[in-house]
């Protein structure tokens, strides 16, 4: 194989394996370290410096800063979206940058010299000190992020969640509310446009959880995820919470 490829085949062929996903709770959990941390920002540092003068130290920290960056601005990008906060939504983007970073960085790389120059791999008392400040930069964050959303509890959430039925051919789903957050709702499960089921005038109460079990048809003309929709009874055509699940029937 050659140096020229060699890495980025790796990183790539890392972020597809993350994106296609895995039967083991270990190794997904690694990949999906690796794809925070790690893949990202390789892959932009590579695609930014083709040409490899970057020192190994640098290229480090530019690959862990580009990573965190990239997970931090993609979090706010994908809050906006109907996908929102999920594993999925995460592994698709994160992979998706570090694929289209390999080809950038294969396309832009020349090819290596027959002799290499040779760096050594070291930190510097400066390297270091900066490498163990934004250690505890970050550290600190989530340690104060912790605790200020430990003391100021958001006083009005409505969650809405569906998970797959352990006994029959169906989805699991609920609502659960958290503080005064009271009111009527109507919620909607469908499939491709099609209705299984509806709930019109749905009372919930404040600290209440609420639960249902859907059994899905056999032959349901819809095809694709199953969704659930929340509408608030003061905004009825405006969606309020909506969770999607893949349900494979056979």
């Amino acid at each position: 194989m050659s140096r020229k490829v060699a890495d980025l085949l790796i990183v790539g062929l890392l972020a597809a394996l993350a994106l296609l996903g895995g039967e083991g709770g270990a190794l997904r959990a690694l990949l999906g370290l690796l794809l925070v941390l790690v893949l990202p920002g390789y892959a932009l540092t590579a695609a930014l410096f083709p040409d490899r003068a970057l020192p190994r130290t640098d290229r480090m920290l530019f690959t862990v800063g580009f990573s965190l960056g990239v997970t931090i601005l993609g979090g706010f990008g994908l809050n906006w979206t109907p996908w929102g906060l999920q594993r999925v939504s995460w592994t698709i983007l994160l992979s998706y940058i570090t694929l289209g970073g390999c080809l950038v960085a294969l396309i832009r790389r020349p090819a290596l010299p027959l002799s290499a120059r040779r760096t050594t791999f070291g930190l510097s008392v400066g390297q270091g000190l900066l490498f163990v400040l934004a250690a505890l930069a970050i550290i600190g964050a989530l340690v104060i992020a912790r605790s200020e959303a430990a003391q100021h509890p958001a006083p009005n959430v409505v969650q809405l969640w569906i998970l797959p039925a352990e006994q029959t051919q169906g989805v699991r789903l609920g609502v659960i509310t958290k503080g005064p957050q009271a009111g009527r709702y109507r919620l909607v499960v469908q499939r491709g446009g099609y209705i299984i089921r509806e709930w019109p005038d749905l009372a919930l109460a404040a600290n209440e959880r609420w639960e249902a079990t859907v059994d899905l048809p056999q032959r349901q003309p819809g095809a694709g995820p199953v969704e659930a929709r929340l509408y608030r009874a003061t905004e009825p055509s405006a969606v309020y919470r909506r969770v999607m699940l893949w349900v494979d029937q056979r």
